[in-house]
């Protein structure tokens, strides 16, 4: 199965999105560092992608979105939104574990969790909550 990849046009739609739902300065502080952090997931060479699908790629959204603090507010938020809304609509919803996965968001954008661990974080959710954890 190939990825189904964000675009750019769609994280800036659910970032206004998330503004307007919990509060925020709206705006892009730099967009190239956004861009960046989009298309990281897609990032590879001959021999594929750098980043295991699915987990290791929503993964790659997150943190760099994250970590990048392209918005003037709302990075963390954006961050996982882009993890979640990858994973489903690859086929790997995320149901559940908002708690767990908010404070590891967190982590990722205060430097304290890597992309790995982030990956683990959200592998362990989706099973866990498919009953296979």
């Amino acid at each position: 199965m190939s990825p189904q990849f964000l675009s750019l046009v769609e994280v800036l739609e659910f970032h206004e999105d998330l503004l307007r739902s919990f509060g925020g300065r709206p705006g892009i502080r730099d967009l190239a560092l956004l861009e960046s952090a989009v298309a990281m997931p897609q990032s590879g060479s001959g021999k594929g992608y750098f980043h295991e699908f699915p987990f290791g790629m929503a993964a790659a959204y997150a943190y760099h979105i994250a970590q990048n603090h392209a918005f003037v507010d709302g990075n963390k938020r954006a961050a996982l939104a882009a993890a979640l809304v990858f994973l489903e609509i690859n086929g790997h919803a995320v149901m559940g574990g908002e708690a767990e996965l908010e404070a590891a968001t967190r982590k990722v954008a205060a430097g304290k969790m890597s992309k790995d661990g982030f990956a683990r974080v959200l592998e362990e959710v989706h099973k866990r909550n498919k009953g296979e954890a």
